[in-house]
């Protein structure tokens, strides 16, 4: 899945000032400075791109050239890699893929973004921390209003994906799960094959799990479905322990 336009995903500590105008604030200033390399570095550029500083200044306040960019946090803030019960991965990074594998249509950039930031915003107030994504778009450009994909194929939502098959082991990639449901995706979960129509097509049994890697068994498939990497799966029945 493609998302729109020719974007950069930075999922980083302190983005500084890599998108946005320069830093107004003194502390700021105090915080991030620039070595003597990066500027050498910047200097180059300039040189290469037949650019003043200040014209380069200039364009640089008037938003980015082109595209879309979207930044896992604000210029100040801690772009947070956490644990999601048995794995790391960057907040932003996994809400904005847990997110995209749950939507059944082609929404827009703008309100997809909006869902987005405020599911990392909640995540990490829950880890003490506070983190903001931005998002950046070319001046005067439609993009916020735009479809997330350039492709107009609808897909059902799904909480994952077959990835590999031997002989009897199904290997499945859980990508759309809820961050707060993992820990119980574990043995005698049970996900339906799906067909892009969203129909069942067998039933699978999850054996193990490690991270967002599982392992499973077909337990049953009407249609006779022929497993391959590629089928989706959407979550049917979970093992809740007791308390």
């Amino acid at each position: 899945m493609t998302v729109l336009g020719a974007e950069d995903r930075i999922d980083t500590i302190y983005s500084g000032g890599l998108v946005s105008s320069a830093l107004k604030s003194s502390q700021l200033k105090q915080k991030f400075q620039v070595s003597p390399e990066e500027k050498a570095y910047q200097a180059s550029w300039l040189q290469r791109l037949g650019l003043s500083a200040e014209e380069f200044k200039k364009q640089r306040r008037n938003g980015i050239p082109k595209g879309v960019v979207l930044a896992s946090a604000r210029r100040d803030q801690f772009a947070i890699d956490t644990s999601f019960n048995d794995f790391n991965a960057g907040l932003f990074t996994y809400t904005l893929t847990q997110y995209l594998w749950q939507q059944s249509g082609n929404p827009t950039l703008g309100e997809s973004f909006v869902n987005i930031a405020r599911n990392v915003k909640a995540l990490s107030f829950e880890q003490g921390n506070l983190q903001e994504p931005v998002l950046f778009v070319k001046p005067n450009s439609d993009y916020q209003q735009r479809p997330m994909y350039f492709i107009g194929v609808q897909t059902p939502r799904a909480e994952g994906v077959i990835t590999q098959v031997k002989e009897n082991q199904i290997e499945i990639w859980l990508g759309g799960a809820n961050p707060k449901n993992l820990e119980n995706l574990n043995k005698s979960a049970l996900f339906e094959i799906i067909n892009a129509e969203g129909q069942q097509q067998g039933i699978v049994k999850l054996e193990s799990r490690k991270g967002l890697v599982g392992y499973a068994k077909l337990l049953a498939s009407p249609t006779s479905v022929s497993l391959k990497p590629g089928l989706l799966l959407r979550e049917k029945v979970r093992a809740t322990p007791s308390r």
